[in-house]
């Protein structure tokens, strides 16, 4: 599964971009792999896709509502199967810059 969902960037107001490292094991595939982005605003009401990512890709960038701080998932995808869902990111605060 990934790990290690970190802020890279202050976009915008309404955009948070977000990276986080690879799955140390691929299952023995030989394709690349390809990623799903999740999110929540940590209000019990859980966690919702937000988009899958081009193959080979870790990053992506999310619009979000300035003021709301997100939580963000990963999941890793290829011809073998599904990782788990990765660990949540810390809170995310759209509109603030990155410590």
């Amino acid at each position: 599964m990934p790990t290690n969902i970190i802020r890279t960037g202050f976009n915008s107001p309404t955009q948070i971009t977000f990276k986080w490292t690879p799955p140390v094991d691929n299952g023995g595939s030989t394709s690349a792999i390809d990623y799903q982005v999740f999110s929540d605003l940590g209000l019990a009401a859980g966690y919702t896709q937000l988009s899958t990512t081009t193959s080979g890709s870790t990053s992506y960038t999310a619009s979000v509502t300035t003021g709301l701080t997100y939580y963000f998932k990963v999941k890793a995808l290829n011809d073998v199967g599904q990782s788990a869902l990765s660990t949540a990111s810390t809170g995310m605060l759209a509109g603030s810059v990155p410590s």
